[in-house]
């Protein structure tokens, strides 16, 4: 008997699976701008990545589709080139895609594919990262030493509907942490293709209901939340209609400035647009928004002087959490812009943070979900005592088992650690720095704009001498976020160790204005007393650590520096004082590792010749 329908073959094939991060999501947001935005990017990137690898589509589905290769090396490479000719979409716009690459047994059924490999691309696929490839290890033995990437994994993992747990690698392309060669790319795609994910991105940010969803959805656990902040129009007050566009760029350029804390979540120009012009009732603004803080201000120039104000509110409770005034002069209006949208983003950023902590401490324990564990975790770490750092470090912990794709768990649980080095609460400084340093690699796996790891991985690269490595994080940081304070916290922390006294100042100083609330924690007053030292100005760093001893008493570091100055002003007897409280808070204090990270060898002379001036160390 005859049939038109081809025999079934088996074979040994690769198999890519690729699909939409959130497509529901943002089917459910606009439609039309998330079919759009992946049939621009099936035509643009997808499609012919694939063509130029040798592999062919043989399904497609609503949100993605599934290609054969006929080697692993060629559709892995075929993976890594989709997701970096991607352009770069927040979380809340469509345009991220995860890829999953198998290898192994087919059936062919005429133009259909089916069998163990197709069924695996698909489970790894599901679990790989928004942006991110992930492979078996049969692909990962097949590929490894010929593509330009590294292969990192993350164990046997369960995947649906599979009998026996199947071991996970992620790929890393080689220039993942360098920025410019994807930048390159992006600028090589067609103009449609970037229009439609811009289109998508603005539409779907408008939307009211914002969340900050962790990279991988992991199903059964709680889902992190970020708080909803409304810029509302800043108010023109120069009586001028013609410079009415002054107070809109202000605020345009206060939402794209909040927009990239990763820690808020703020609504789009669309969104508040419609109440420029009229003061607005905080009532009003939560039921329409659902807002939970809301920013207002005012703009005004006269002359060559522009004075803009500032408020934020706590939408629920209409009660004015800040307020400041900013004035300068309007030699280069551009840049004056510029600098009060950074000064205000920067501060407001921090007050919203230190009220999201209160608010998570006032919180029941038994309604705690994995946001509020690492702001409670965050919150104890700025009381500087060992048994408020262990409490911290079982928040953190608890946060990741809660929610395992919440980077922010990640990076509290590093500094943890990394305090403890600082601190002196361990006997094994270089393994915790070492941990910390692996937390946060993880970190920026799930998430790689975190500025608040990247700054920190800076500090602790910086530990171990890597001073380029650590210089390259903190300015990867401040390009994504020009307005962080902790990331010029840190890139002080990083200048001040390879010897630039006068920029680790600078950086000091811009820190200091956007959030001068952080400028008495013990490591950012080490970082300062220590330039003073290497300055040879030890009446200033005296004076410096003197005026916040008794916030700091278990700070030992800042003590050693203490007993230098001390020394160094032939105060004999105040330097005794200062050794005794250096030998008591931290038994493990080692001489001959302080000062050691300096770059610079008549900077780490200067230090050892005050140890020992000291007397904390023998001659």
């Amino acid at each position: 008997m005859s049939t038109d329908r081809p025999l079934e073959t088996r074979r040994l094939a690769a198999i890519l699976a690729i699909d939409m991060v959130g497509y529901s999501r943002h089917m459910q947001a606009d439609e039309a701008a998330t079919l759009r935005a992946l049939r621009e990017a099936r035509s643009a990137v997808i499609e012919p990545a694939i063509a130029r690898h040798g592999g062919a589509v043989f399904k497609t589905t609503g949100d993605g589709l599934l290609a054969e290769f006929s080697s692993s090396v060629s559709a892995t490479q075929c993976a890594v080139d989709i997701q970096c000719e991607m352009p770069e979409t927040g979380s809340a716009a469509p345009g991220q895609f995860r890829i999953g690459v198998s290898l192994g047994e087919i059936v062919v059924d005429g133009d259909d594919r089916y069998g163990d490999g197709v069924n695996l691309a698909a489970r790894l696929e599901a679990v790989a990262s928004p942006g991110g490839v992930s492979v078996s290890r049969l692909v990962r033995d097949q590929t490894e030493g010929k593509l330009a990437a590294r292969f990192v994994s993350r164990g046997a993992l369960a995947l649906k509907n599979m009998v026996e747990p199947v071991e996970v690698f992620d790929v890393v392309p080689a220039d993942a942490a360098g920025a410019p060669a994807r930048a390159a790319r992006h600028r090589r795609l067609p103009r449609r293709l970037l229009a439609a994910f811009a289109a998508a991105a603005v539409a779907v940010a408008g939307i009211v209901a914002f969340f900050a969803l962790p990279r991988v959805p992991v199903p059964g656990v709680v889902q992190s939340i970020a708080p909803l902040i409304a810029v509302l129009p800043f108010a023109n007050q120069s009586g001028d209609l013609g410079e009415e566009y002054f107070s809109d760029g202000i605020t345009d350029d206060v939402i794209g400035a909040l927009g990239r804390f990763s820690s808020l979540a703020v609504l789009s120009r669309n969104a508040v647009m419609p109440f420029k012009g009229r003061q607005a009732a905080s009532d009003e603004v939560v039921q329409k928004l659902g807002a939970r803080y809301v920013v207002e201000g005012s703009a005004r120039r006269a002359g060559d002087r522009v004075r803009v104000q500032a408020r934020l509110t706590d939408a629920q409770g209409a009660r004015v959490l800040w307020s400041d005034r900013f004035d300068a002069s309007t030699r280069d209006l551009f840049v004056l812009q510029d600098e009060l949208v950074q000064q205000i983003a920067g501060s407001l950023a921090s007050q919203v943070d230190r009220m999201e902590r209160e608010r998570a401490r006032r919180k029941p324990t038994e309604n705690l979900d994995a946001y509020d564990l690492v702001l409670r975790g965050r919150a104890l770490l700025e009381t500087n005592t060992r048994m408020a750092h262990v409490q911290a470090r079982a928040l953190f912990e608890h946060a990741m088992a809660s929610d395992p794709a919440f980077a922010d768990a990640r990076v509290g649980l590093a500094r943890v650690l990394y305090f403890y080095v600082q601190y002196g609460f361990t006997e094994s400084p270089v393994e915790a720095a070492q941990e910390a340093e692996a937390q946060l690699r993880e970190a920026l796996r799930l998430d790689p704009a975190n500025v608040r790891a990247l700054g920190l991985l800076g500090q602790i690269l910086t530990y171990f001498g890597r001073y380029d490595d650590a210089m390259a994080s903190i300015d990867r940081a401040l390009a994504i976020n020009p307005s962080d304070a902790e990331a010029y916290y840190s890139r002080a922390s990083v200048l001040l160790w390879v010897g630039r006294l006068d920029e680790s100042g600078r950086a000091t100083d811009l820190a200091r204005r956007l959030d001068p609330t952080t400028a008495s924690r013990p490591d950012h007053l080490f970082n300062q007393a220590l330039r003073l030292i290497l300055l040879d100005e030890p009446e200033q760093a005296r004076v410096l650590i003197e005026r916040h001893a008794s916030s700091t008493p278990r700070f030992g570091s800042l003590y050693v520096l203490l007993a230098i100055a001390y020394a160094q002003l032939d105060r004999p007897d105040d330097t005794a004082r200062a050794v005794a409280t250096v030998r008591k808070i931290d038994p493990f204090f080692d001489a001959d590792r302080f000062g050691t990270r300096l770059r610079d060898a008549g900077q780490r002379q200067l230090v050892i010749e005050g140890l020992r001036k000291a007397g904390l160390r023998p001659d």
